[in-house]
């Protein structure tokens, strides 16, 4: 679990292609999560909260949208970029 406050590129899923991360977080590190990974998930790992739960009971218990998005959260307003790349845009880059 990181406890460091900053801003945290991250990736999700299987449909993240090689040139993702050059292209959008240029060149930056990223921490990569699998497609299962929820919100309270994210919330615990960056320590932004201490548990699931209390993740989920202020309101990070929604789906992690497809696509790209940025959000800053909690009280040292972390900034969250975060790919979450479809089937349908992995295929239609790769062709």
């Amino acid at each position: 679990m990181a406890t460091v406050s900053g801003d945290w590129n991250i990736t999700i899923g299987d449909h993240v292609l090689p040139d993702d991360q050059e292209l959008l977080f240029g060149g930056q590190p990223t921490q990569h999560f699998p497609a299962t990974v929820t919100w309270a998930d994210i919330m615990v790992h960056y320590g932004i909260f201490p548990s699931k739960g209390q993740a989920r009971k202020a309101g990070w218990d929604k789906p992690i949208p497809t696509g790209w998005s940025e959000w800053v959260v909690g009280k040292l307003k972390h900034r969250l970029w975060i790919w979450n790349p479809s089937a349908e845009w992995s295929n239609h880059a790769l062709q």
